[in-house]
C-alpha cells in the first residue's frame, strides 16, 4: 500500500515495486487522474500487465467520502478482501 505525502514519492515507490515484480498486492491511495498520470509515465519502463495490477483505492465504487477515517476504513476493507478464509 503506497500513500506518502508526495505524488513523486508515490510514483517512485510504485515504479520500484512494479520493477521488482514480487508484490502480491499493489495499492495506491489516489484518484483516477493520478493513476492515469502514473500509467502514462510507467508505460515506457514497466510491462503493461504489471501496471494494470495497481489498485486505486479512492476510486473504489461507492466511496465518496474523503475524510481520514473513511479512507482508513476503505484501506482496511480492501486489505481484508485479500485474506484467505481459514480452512
Amino acid at each position: 500500500m503506497v500513500m506518502t505525502h508526495s505524488d513523486e514519492q508515490d510514483y517512485d515507490w510504485i515504479e520500484h515495486i512494479l520493477l521488482r515484480n514480487d508484490a502480491r498486492y499493489i495499492g495506491l491511495l489516489c484518484c483516477h487522474s493520478k493513476l492515469a498520470d502514473f500509467n502514462l509515465r510507467l508505460i515506457n519502463c514497466v510491462p503493461l500487465g504489471r501496471i494494470a495490477a495497481i489498485r486505486c483505492l479512492l476510486a473504489s465504487p461507492g466511496v465518496q467520502n474523503r475524510q481520514p477515517a473513511a479512507i482508513a476504513i476503505t484501506v482496511v476493507a480492501e486489505l481484508l478482501q485479500l485474506l484467505k478464509p481459514e480452512q
